[in-house]
């Protein structure tokens, strides 16, 4: 009987190490998965700042352009 009861006492020690050892594994991924995330998030804000960049610079290229057109409609409508 006390052979049994040691028998059991050691089983389950051995699978509360397998499932601590499961959960680790699990938490581990879970932080990989998260920085991976991390890491792409930041990606795509680099990205849309860039894009914002180019964006307000084409901007303000149209603005220029359409103040030159309309100095010309000026002057054209006064010859």
């Amino acid at each position: 009987m006390n052979m049994i009861l040691k028998a059991s006492a050691l089983a389950l020690v051995a699978v509360l190490a397998a499932g601590c050892s499961s959960n680790s594994e699990r938490i581990d991924a879970v932080d990989a998965t998260a920085q991976q995330a991390q890491q792409t998030a930041q990606q795509a804000q680099a990205t849309a700042q860039q894009a914002l960049s180019a964006a307000q610079q084409a901007q303000q290229t149209a603005d220029e352009a359409n103040e030159r057109a309309a100095r010309m409609l000026n002057k054209a409508g006064r010859k």
